[in-house]
């Protein structure tokens, strides 16, 4: 059966390489430019998937387009219908997909893509991989799931991200630290147990600023998430400490959970671990591992502002200026200035070298 699709975007240039590509793939679609028509397609038919431009109008008659009507659209399909019965792929711009990578994982989109796209095909490589991960027969997609309680099942760990009984339940999106979480509590004792941890060892493991505190609230994220997104996608209701549970030693798996780490996750180091490894590059200068890694996402083409620093180090935003004016300092980056914001990027000698 054709795929059909609802294309949320206000920008006709860039609806004619949407529509390029869904022609190719021979997916059929409707397109609406603003919030307020999104929601009243999804009310007359059903679709297979959604296109969304996070930077749209809210209403037909409204020209001023903001990523914060994107974001509420967002939310609202969340609400009525599940990442399994009506995938979202947002699209952004370099800066804003990067820098809110996180924020959209949270709000609930399956996966997202910077525009302009960079190739003819980026589009359509997003739109296979969400369509194949939802991997759902086309009449059951808009049927919500029989709700029964949790009873165990597999965590699957990644370089990327955290999935429980095939749902995602917690993704990098630049921080990585409730995946290091995990990945420590997954770590077995002598007798084949799962670890117990308190924060205040998990806080010094892990270098994190704000301690103990911390700690609690990336726990807290992770069953909130373990919570929500298990009722949404598969109608099953799991309590506060059915995944996580606080004893008195610390914090603990329970033994009803499977845990499955993929060896790509011992081979790609997290934000988290930059703080400990260093890179095998040499960029002719002494560089600390911030702005080693600082680097090492620009030589990877991703663009790059001061707050993601503060963010995936946890350090205050003095060190990062600190950091960056270093770099600066040093020929390897330079700040380019875009509409009211800006972003840094590698000077031509060090792309070129």
């Amino acid at each position: 059966m054709t795929a059909t699709a609802l294309v949320v975007e206000d920008d006709d240039r860039d609806m004619a390489a949407i529509e390029d590509t869904l022609c190719s793939m021979q997916h059929e679609f409707e397109r609406t430019t603003n919030q307020s028509d999104a929601l009243r397609f999804l009310g007359k038919r059903t679709f297979d998937y959604a296109i969304l431009d996070l930077r749209i109008p809210a209403r037909p008659d409204r020209k001023s387009a903001d990523v914060e009507f994107g974001g509420n659209l967002l939310r609202d399909l969340r609400r009525r219908w599940s990442e399994q019965q009506l995938p979202v792929i947002v699209m952004a711009d370099d800066v804003e997909c990067f820098g809110m990578a996180k924020w959209l994982i949270e709000k609930g989109a399956s996966d997202f893509v910077s525009k302009p796209f960079r190739s003819t095909h980026e589009l359509g490589d997003v739109i296979r991989r969400v369509l194949k991960r939802s991997d759902r027969p086309q009449h059951s997609r808009m049927r919500r799931p029989q709700s029964r309680d949790f009873a165990g099942g597999e965590l699957v760990i990644t370089a990327n991200e955290a999935t429980l009984q095939g749902v995602r339940i917690i993704s990098s999106g630049g921080i990585g630290h409730s995946l290091m979480i995990l990945r420590l509590l997954s770590q077995r004792d002598r007798q084949g147990k799962f670890v117990t941890r308190s924060a205040e060892e998990l806080a010094d493991e892990m270098d994190v600023l704000g301690g103990q505190t911390a700690i609690a609230g990336y726990v807290r994220t992770i069953r909130e998430n373990i919570k929500s997104r298990l009722h949404r996608e598969l109608g099953v209701r799991c309590h506060r400490d059915d995944v996580i549970e606080r004893t008195p030693s610390g914090y603990r798996l329970r033994d009803w959970i499977r845990v499955s780490i993929e060896e790509e996750t011992l081979l790609i180091a997290s934000p988290v671990e930059c703080h400990v490894r260093t890179s095998s590059r040499s960029f002719g200068v002494p560089l600390n591992s911030r702005q080693t890694w600082v680097v090492e996402q620009l030589l990877e083409g991703c663009p790059l502002q001061r707050r993601q620093i503060e963010v995936v180090f946890q350090v205050h935003s003095k060190t990062a200026k600190r950091d960056l004016a270093e770099l600066v300092r040093h020929g390897l980056i330079e700040y380019v200035r875009s509409g009211q914001g800006g972003y840094y990027r590698l000077t031509r000698a060090l792309k070129s070298a």
